[in-house]
């Protein structure tokens, strides 16, 4: 195998410099067609005692070597400010309704999951896993980000997510935060040992949270979910200092505790009731 070997279906080839494949016009004709390579298996029925393939085959598939990538794309520029550029790669799951509209710039990546048939679901747009870092003995040491995001400059989000049927907002009214969530829950968190949702804070505070309720209607900015009715609280042997419990009875009302003293400090931690004034004040909004 050499160069200026020609293309042969079913064969391989080499060469030694860079093979070009180029769509072009010419004179005043068009080029022809909206893709200028297309891979694909034979049709179903498509004739002549020819058919598709019985397994699982995929259409295109890129290797490098010395870390070179697998697959490089980029999109065309856009056509002076009328229509964004293209995407670098597009893909689509195997029965996808369509890929998401391209947006002001060019998309990196622009990626649609697939449908299915009740009772499955529908297929993820995108999956990502990072990497697993070894030492010289090939144990297992710092793994890579499943997915980084960088905002294109100091003001822009790094992670916009969108729930299902709403629109997109406006990239340049979000300010510069580092995950921005619109949905019937913006950002939902559950951890299995340590904390649901974690923030912090190198100069302001950790957390601030605010409702935009319509006028006249009143919202509260948190809520403590209490803890089933019982008779007696039941307050954490190992609570931290700082911490708020809620704990409710079988009528409702709600008893509002905070911890003074934490473990090991105190072992087993101190809690103190807050003492709320009476009477109580109705909701009036």
């Amino acid at each position: 195998m050499s160069s200026g070997d020609d293309l042969k279906a079913g064969r391989s080839v080499g060469g030694e410099s860079t093979t070009e494949l180029a769509g072009q016009g010419k004179g005043t004709s068009d080029f022809s067609g909206s893709v200028i390579f297309l891979v694909k298996p034979f049709p179903l029925g498509g004739g002549g005692g020819h058919v598709p393939p019985a397994h699982q085959v995929s259409a295109v598939r890129g290797e490098g070597i010395f870390a070179g990538d697998g697959l490089v794309g980029q999109g065309g520029d856009d056509d002076g400010g009328t229509s964004p550029g293209g995407s670098g790669v597009s893909g689509s799951g195997g029965k996808g309704s369509g890929l998401p509209a391209p947006t002001a710039g060019g998309i990196g990546v622009r990626a649609a999951g697939g449908d299915a048939h009740h009772p499955a679901t529908g297929g993820a747009g995108v999956v990502a896993a990072g990497g697993i870092g070894r030492d010289a003995g090939g144990t297992p040491r710092n793994g890579g980000i499943g997915v980084l995001g960088l905002g294109g400059l100091q003001t822009s989000a790094g992670v916009v997510g969108v729930a299902g049927g709403r629109t997109a907002p406006n990239p340049n009214t979000l300010g510069a935060p580092g995950v921005h969530g619109l949905g019937s829950v913006g950002v939902h968190g559950v951890g299995d040992s340590t904390a649901g949702i974690l923030g912090d804070c190198a100069s302001g505070r950790g957390g601030i949270f605010s409702t935009t309720a319509p006028a006249g209607v009143a919202q509260a900015q948190i809520q403590l979910v209490p803890h089933s009715p019982e008779p007696t609280p039941k307050l954490p042997k190992q609570g931290a200092t700082g911490d708020l419990l809620v704990s409710s009875n079988a009528e409702g009302q709600g008893k509002l505790f905070f911890c003074v003293q934490g473990f090991p400090q105190a072992n087993p931690a101190r809690w103190a009731e807050v003492q709320l004034v009476t009477p109580f004040i109705p909701g009036n909004a």
